[in-house]
C-alpha cells in the first residue's frame, strides 16, 4: 500500500475530515518494522498509548492488543476500518458499519468469509490515495 508516514498521515486527515471522529489504531504482538517507523516518527508515548503529535488525543494509537481488547474497542466503534480477517465478523456481530481491505487476489476467499455480511463494505489494498477514493465513495 505504500505506507509511510507522509501516506499514514494524509490517510489520518482525510479520515478526521471525512468523519469527524476521534480515530483509534490498534496492532497486535506482531512487529510489524513500517508500523514501528510510523509510531515512532508521528507519536508521542502516553501512559498506556500513543498519541499523535499533530492530531493530539484525536487520534490514539494502542500497542499490542490481544482479541479481548480488540473487541471491546470495536463494542465502541461507530465505524470500524481494517484489513480483513476476524475483526470484519466481530463488527458486523456488533452491528458497526466496515470497510475491510481485501487483497485482489484474495477476493474470493473474502467474499466467501464476509460475502454474507451486510455491514461490510470491501475494498482492495492499494496505494493510500485509491484506498481514500474508495472510502470516500462509500456512504456509512
Amino acid at each position: 500500500m505504500g505506507l509511510n508516514s507522509k501516506n499514514v498521515n494524509s490517510f489520518l486527515s482525510f479520515l478526521l475530515q471525512k468523519y469527524k471522529k476521534q480515530i483509534i489504531i490498534t496492532s497486535g504482538f506482531k512487529k510489524i518494522s513500517i508500523l514501528e517507523e510510523i509510531i515512532k516518527s508521528n507519536f508521542i508515548k502516553k501512559t498506556n498509548n500513543f498519541h499523535h503529535k499533530l492530531y493530539k488525543s484525536k487520534v490514539i494509537f494502542f500497542k499490542n492488543l490481544d482479541f479481548r481488547d480488540l473487541e471491546q474497542f470495536v463494542k465502541k466503534c461507530k465505524i470500524l476500518i481494517a484489513c480483513e480477517g476476524a475483526i470484519s465478523h466481530v463488527s458486523n456481530s456488533l452491528n458497526v458499519p466496515s470497510v475491510i481491505l481485501i487483497q485482489k487476489n484474495r477476493k474470493q476467499t473474502a467474499l466467501f468469509w464476509t460475502g454474507h455480511m451486510n455491514l461490510i463494505n470491501r475494498i482492495y489494498r492499494s496505494p493510500i490515495k485509491n484506498v481514500i477514493k474508495q472510502i470516500n465513495k462509500i456512504k456509512l
